[in-house]
């Protein structure tokens, strides 16, 4: 409580090597403690922070992932630099892509059919792809995963990539402010005995469903044809549904 009362600002500096290898650049991270920062630091809720100042421009705050994104969008520092200077990687690929830099598309990105989502593959691993791809696409095939065994107790390595499918793009308010959010699909085959212990308390039942079952109990039309997109990758790998 006196934290939040007495907090004036923090500011965090990262000296990078400049693009051309001459010198070093300072990425600056800035948070200012208005008034919701100083309810969330009372509230013991510091990990929602991070949301605050990426929406709290204008205010005058910047997070280390924008200061990054803009030096590379600039060529000041290479997207590999700023990859490296990250720890929300995901949320810098993000900022990255939005500006136009590119990347290979989802269903490319991995050449290796079959990998186990055991949460431990690095973009290493992904042979031929550039860092910001890899980095993009691991981290949502984690979340996928990580996902997946919250709503069914399905352990990673029980699971194995088939394809990814198509994005769908949310937009919602929430506290007064809008929020963009994208949920990655992705098809997987479960190599396991199948029993489901869900671990999140509102998910009251989890349970296998035919194609023709699935399709009968969806309502939104963005979910019928991430359905009918994993249906044709299972019917063009010559597998029943």
């Amino acid at each position: 409580v006196q934290i939040a009362s007495s907090l004036q600002g923090v500011v965090t500096e990262s000296l990078l090597p400049t693009a051309d290898g001459t010198g070093r650049v300072a990425a600056i991270e800035v948070l200012i403690p208005d008034d919701a920062v100083r309810n969330l630091i009372r509230q013991g809720k510091v990990e929602q922070i991070y949301s605050v100042m990426q929406t709290a421009s204008s205010r005058g705050m910047q997070t280390m992932e924008k200061s990054l994104a803009d030096l590379a969008m600039r060529g000041v520092i290479s997207k590999e630099t700023a990859l490296g200077a990250s720890s929300r990687r995901e949320q810098l690929v993000g900022l990255l892509a939005r500006a136009g830099f590119t990347y290979l598309a989802r269903s490319d990105l991995y050449s290796n059919p079959g990998v186990s989502l055991d949460l431990s593959y690095h973009p290493d691993e992904a042979i031929g792809l550039d860092l910001v791809s890899a980095t993009l696409f691991f981290s949502e095939l984690n979340a996928a995963a990580a996902q997946v065994r919250r709503e069914t107790g399905l352990l990673p390595d029980s699971l194995h990539l088939v394809r990814a499918l198509p994005s769908i793009q949310y937009v919602f308010r929430w506290q007064g402010q809008l929020v963009f959010k994208t949920v990655h699909n992705f098809l997987v085959e479960h190599r396991g005995d199948g029993v489901f212990q869900p671990q999140l308390s509102e998910v009251e039942e989890a349970r296998w469903f035919s194609a023709q079952e699935a399709r009968r109990a969806l309502s939104f039309k963005n979910s019928h044809e991430t359905l009918e997109a994993a249906i044709g990758a299972v019917e063009s790998l010559g597998v029943g549904s």
